[in-house]
């Protein structure tokens, strides 16, 4: 078992959401803990949004995740595990 803290930039929120949502939801089992935020840093209009996510798991199933969302356009994803 693997536990991994990783980071999801969303760069067009009204986009992208949705399909992301979709995927959390796919390996929500492996989701411990899960924080959203969006970015007040800049003018209203602004849709960058960031999610930090706790998944604990197998390593293939967490790599699948983050391939999943890797492949999206507006989102990157960075990981790094925990011992």
């Amino acid at each position: 078992m693997k536990d991994v803290i990783m980071a999801i930039s969303i760069d067009k929120r009204s986009s992208a959401a949705p399909t992301v949502q979709e995927i959390l939801t796919k390996y929500g089992e492996m989701i411990h803990f899960r924080l959203g935020l969006h970015d007040l840093h800049h003018s209203e209009k602004n849709e960058n949004g960031r999610i930090l996510l706790q998944v604990v798991g197998e390593a293939g199933k967490i790599q699948a995740l983050q391939d999943a969302l890797s492949e999206l356009d507006l989102v990157k994803v960075q990981a790094m595990e925990l011992e």
